[in-house]
């Protein structure tokens, strides 16, 4: 009877030990996909931010840069929303508005800056 018991405890202690590391390896597993996903994220976002800033002087076309990093103009809206804090039309403005800074700091003539 000990015997029987003895052999029920290992085979119970084994179990949970073989879930415990199941549980263990299937989180590792998960976070590795997650930070893999998270880095293509931001590199989606990057890529979308250099699109904007480098075409300041055109009117923002996200029909343009969606298809570019191949998502829906609705994808990459939520998806740089939710990295940056804000939508890609509030980045274009931001940016405008820091290189008129610039030029007039720069410049010193307002109106040179606001002609360009």
């Amino acid at each position: 009877m000990l015997r029987g018991e003895w052999n029920e405890y290992i085979s119970d202690k084994d179990e949970a030990l073989c879930n415990e590391l199941f549980v263990n390896l299937t989180d590792r597993l998960i976070n590795t996909k997650l930070s893999t996903d998270d880095k293509k994220e931001n590199e989606l976002v990057r890529k979308a931010k250099e699109m904007i800033y480098y075409d300041l002087e055109h009117v923002l076309k996200l029909d343009e840069i969606s298809n570019e990093l191949h998502l829906s103009k609705f994808q990459l809206i939520r998806l740089f929303k939710a990295h940056t804090g804000i939508s890609p039309y509030q980045y274009f403005l931001n940016a405008k508005v820091e290189r008129a800074k610039n030029m007039i700091q720069k410049n010193k003539d307002v109106y040179s800056v606001v002609a360009a």
